[in-house]
């Protein structure tokens, strides 16, 4: 008994010995992890920057194909759907977010890691400085304005990870609604996917409305069109709901930095980096296909 009751003893401390290094291994953030990290949010503003040239390009083409027909031409159309103020949004938004990532790398530089509490100061009081209609939405500058008070907390940790935590709370706000501004489907209320699936919807309208009016003989290129129109309808819609997604596993990638869990930011950045490979692919498809007359 004596014997049997000493190995369970053995047994127990040496699974508290183990989950004891799994906390301290988890207690600090590598210099890989915030680099890792700045990967993702990298691969989201590319795959971002790549969703929105994509759609004002195919639907400004289909805008004069429409415009040609017209008596009257005017900017409204010919308009595009994300206009510079909405792109500057958008470039806003990333800015914020990149200059959080390099007050990380100040925290794993050695030499540097003093100027994390200035520089983190300096950033909160710039975002409580920032007029909200300067980002996409209410909910993404709610969540900066959080993110600027949490940072005032975070400008005194000693490591990275302490201030990732600090923060999170604020970026598991501001990432998923950031996706929300996107759109969870195409008939969610105010979001962007919403506002592109009917531009593509009008234009399927017209097309079937010119194909009913057209001979016999006319209507097979009419029906072309429309298939056209459908397939780049259907991929644009493909990108925004991929995008919708990267913001969410931006979301994940902070809360497995938060945590320490090299496993679980691994894992979020190499589905963003798909995400934007895939959105890439669908870009390439449809510009290769693109007509000759629109290539002019």
């Amino acid at each position: 008994m004596g014997i049997v009751a000493k190995s369970i003893c053995i047994g127990r401390g040496s699974l508290l010995f183990v989950a004891l290094l799994s906390i301290a291994a988890c207690s600090t953030v590598s210099p890989d992890q915030v680099t890792t990290f700045g990967h993702g949010v990298d691969a989201a503003k590319l795959q971002t920057d790549t969703t929105f040239a994509g759609i004002n390009e195919m639907v400004t083409a289909e805008e004069v194909n429409r415009a040609v027909r017209l008596s009257k031409l005017t900017e409204d159309d010919v308009a595009v759907v994300l206009p510079a103020k909405s792109i500057a949004q958008w470039d806003r938004t990333f800015d914020v977010i990149h200059l959080y990532v390099a007050n990380l790398t100040l925290l794993i530089s050695p030499d540097r890691a003093k100027d994390f509490s200035t520089a983190t100061e300096s950033l909160a009081s710039s975002l409580g400085k920032l007029d909200p209609k300067l980002f996409p939405s209410p909910g993404v500058a709610s969540g900066f304005t959080e993110l600027g008070r949490l940072l005032i907390e975070a400008k005194a940790a000693s490591d990275a990870r302490q201030a990732a935590l600090t923060v999170d709370p604020a970026m598991q706000q501001i990432f998923p609604t950031m996706a929300s501004a996107i759109g969870a489907s195409n008939d969610q209320q105010g979001g962007l996917r919403k506002l592109v699936w009917g531009i593509w919807e009008e234009r399927l309208d017209s097309q079937s409305i010119a194909f009913s009016r057209a001979s016999v003989e006319a209507r097979r290129p009419a029906v072309l069109t429309y298939i056209d129109l459908r397939d780049k309808r259907d991929a644009q819609d493909l990108q925004m709901a991929s995008l919708h997604q990267s913001y969410l596993d931006l979301a994940a990638a902070h809360s497995a930095l938060a945590r320490g869990s090299n496993i679980d930011l691994t894992a979020a950045v190499d589905r963003l980096q798909q995400e934007l490979e895939a959105t890439r692919a669908l870009q390439a498809q449809f510009t290769s296909l693109k007509p000759k007359a629109e290539e002019k």
